[in-house]
């Protein structure tokens, strides 16, 4: 149990906060994660939904910045409009990382160099 952003940073140092704030703007969870600031634990003074515990992943998994970043079905419970954020945000990371993507979602697939499939 800790915090949003403690859980988002582990405590690591990783890219620069202004720059994750830019991405928690981005997909939507500035006012979530100040409504329950600092002081909230998760899972002792609330909870979260599956959608905002996707969006703290996706944030961990962007804040260690290592050059290979792995998404499970990111965009499982995410709206449609924080889904197309968080596919910008797969396309300003693109340059300088390598990113693999397992998911049921074909809307990414026109994003990727590689696609392979499996049955």
């Amino acid at each position: 149990m800790d915090t949003i952003m403690n859980n988002i940073t582990l405590g690591k140092q990783g890219i620069p906060i202004e720059r994750l704030n830019d991405y928690i703007d981005l997909l939507d969870t500035k006012k979530f994660i100040q409504e329950h600031g600092n002081d909230q634990i998760i899972g002792k003074n609330f909870s979260l939904s599956g959608g905002q515990q996707q969006i703290i992943a996706i944030l961990r998994n962007i804040f260690v910045n290592k050059e290979v970043l792995i998404f499970d079905e990111p965009t499982a419970n995410l709206d449609r409009i924080v889904k197309q954020n968080f596919m910008a945000i797969l396309e300003e990371l693109k340059p300088d990382h390598t990113i693999i993507l397992i998911t049921h979602d074909r809307d990414l697939e026109s994003k990727f160099n590689k696609i392979m499939l499996s049955a």
